[in-house]
């Protein structure tokens, strides 16, 4: 995190495998937050698991503030597909946003998403995109 405080990856893995308190993790990034994406889309997802409708809030408001934001996108069709916000249209067009912005994601969590929760149009064109990234060797 020092090293690279704005990777993406870098935070959700801080966030999930740190073993600090959820609610110590959740002052240092409110405490972060500056107004941008990015910093919006880290404290909404750290807030998610304490206070979910305004984690949602803040998810849809991230790619508002940076329309190339996808990891929010990605974080909504979790909440749409499973738990107390259940929405399977809503769902998969959070997914469909997530891979139209990058459609090459090797992330296994999105590409589950994209196998369960994607329209089949979606699914075909972002398995073509992996496929086409993967024979690269890129």
């Amino acid at each position: 995190m020092a090293r690279f405080p704005d990777d993406i990856q870098a935070n959700r893995r801080y966030q999930n495998d740190s073993g600090i308190p959820r609610e110590e993790l959740i002052g240092q990034y409110k405490a972060r937050m500056n107004g941008d994406a990015l910093t919006t889309y880290f404290y909404a997802l750290v807030l998610a698991s304490k206070d979910l409708p305004e984690a949602m809030r803040l998810f849809a408001l991230s790619p508002e503030k940076d329309p190339a934001m996808a990891w929010p996108h990605m974080a909504l069709a979790y909440h749409y597909a499973s738990g107390a916000m259940v929405d399977k249209a809503k769902a998969t067009a959070q997914v469909d946003a997530f891979f139209a912005k990058c459609p090459t994601s090797y992330d296994f969590y999105t590409n589950r998403m994209l196998a369960t929760v994607a329209w089949p149009a979606m699914l075909k064109r972002g398995t073509s995109a992996l496929r086409e990234r993967v024979d690269a060797g890129v």
